[in-house]
């Protein structure tokens, strides 16, 4: 039985009457026991708004949506509510990338000069290309700093006439630094390669074909009354009625478009769900094929040594190798954590759990991999969805 940090002993207890074949797994978990612990957590940690489920083998077992979506509207979080992902953006735009690159549309080790069109070089290391998979693992050597934010920035303005301000003194390939920027980046390739806005490419290929309503700007999805304000604490960061106003370029401008990768996408929580299934469980989902499973494979494995990447990561391609959450189980995914607010999405391929956590403000505290919120909610769902199944399984084959 896999090590894990709580007993599951209580769910066992709570479960045992509804543990039958009949039973879907969503009534399994939901008690309102459990809806009780998961609230209290949500308001330990000083939660505004938040919605937090957890799937097995790509099937929803459990979900509660807390608290305010809008306080002064006093307009509740519900399972329509689209949430900001912040940098969970990048793993869902990495599912965006793998297809240009199964396509072979984009090459994880070419160097992204010659699909950007500019010449792309540190000018410490001149002979040393800059690759998508050396941005996609945060070893590219690109500075973090805010100048690629402002809007008349493009990548020719910053890389081509400026590059020494925009790189760091490390080789590419060879160093660990988490660079926004360098995600921004990968956005631009992808426009260059797909030659469409990154919004249209992914609502193509990604969202429409999993039955999902996602946009990287509020203003494009289709039920604005159903944008989350975002807080920290109760001071509003950003009013929904602002990130609505935001417009979206819907036009293919790689020079431009350095920014909407990073963080910008919008997203219910069941639908970015499906996507953290999609990738755990190998690349498709209830019938839909998105991915080869040796493309998944390539997204979670370690990268170090692999390719233009010599350096250490715990990145495998967008995706992060998370441990020390749950004793033995390394999970994987993404964190965002920005503005007040944090979203999380992670999954073990081994037992096919896969979580998320969307919140609108939050305390953000953690301890530098993950924030204390979703530790604690991984902790206790986890426990309640393996523990008791694995205990449950357990006391048959000792009856039998």
């Amino acid at each position: 039985m896999r090590d894990v940090s709580v007993s599951a002993t209580r769910w066992i207890c709570a479960l045992a009457c509804l543990c039958i074949a009949a039973v879907p797994l969503m009534a399994q978990a939901q008690s309102a026991d459990v809806d009780a612990d998961i609230d209290a957590i949500f308001r330990s940690c000083k939660t505004v708004g938040g919605a937090v489920l957890v799937a097995r083998h790509g099937e929803l077992v459990y979900e509660r949506y807390y608290g305010l979506a809008d306080i002064e509207r006093r307009k509740p979080v519900t399972q329509d509510t689209y949430f900001r992902a912040a940098s969970v953006t990048k793993f869902v735009s990495g599912i965006g990338v793998m297809i240009l690159v199964e396509s072979d549309l984009l090459e994880l080790d070419a160097d992204i000069g010659d699909t950007l069109g500019m010449p792309v070089r540190n000018p410490r290391f001149r002979n040393r290309p800059v690759t998508l998979r050396q941005l996609m693992t945060h070893t590219a050597g690109v500075y973090d700093h805010h100048g690629f934010t402002k809007a008349n920035s493009t990548l020719r303005s910053l890389l081509v006439r400026n590059p020494r301000n925009n790189f760091t003194d490390f080789r590419p390939g060879s160093t660990y630094a988490y660079s926004n920027f360098g995600a921004g980046i990968v956005g631009a390739l992808m426009e260059a390669a797909a030659g469409q806005s990154v919004n249209a490419f992914m609502t193509g290929q990604v969202f429409m074909p999993m039955n999902i309503e996602a946009a990287y700007s509020a203003s494009l999805l289709s039920s604005p009354e159903d944008v989350v304000s975002t807080y920290r604490g109760e001071r509003v960061t950003r009013p929904a009625k602002d990130a609505l106003k935001e417009r979206y370029d819907d036009t293919c401008n790689p020079d431009a478009h350095i920014r909407t990768t990073i963080g910008r996408l919008w997203i219910r929580p069941r639908d970015l769900l499906k996507l953290v299934c999609l990738v755990g469980e190998g690349g498709e989902l209830h019938g839909v094929r998105l991915l080869k499973p040796e493309t998944v494979a390539q997204m979670i494995e370690p990268q170090s040594g692999v390719g233009s990447v010599a350096g250490d990561t715990p990145y495998g391609l967008f995706t992060i190798r998370l441990e020390g959450v749950l004793s033995g189980v390394t999970l994987y995914g993404h964190q965002g954590n920005t503005a007040g607010f944090v979203c999380n999405a992670y999954f073990d391929p081994e037992t096919g759990y896969a979580f998320v956590l969307m919140t609108n403000g939050t305390d953000q505290r953690g301890d530098g991999t993950i924030n204390n919120l979703a530790r604690r909610l991984i902790t206790y769902t986890y426990s309640m969805v393996i523990g008791a199944e694995e205990e449950r399984i357990s006391q048959n084959n000792d009856e039998n």
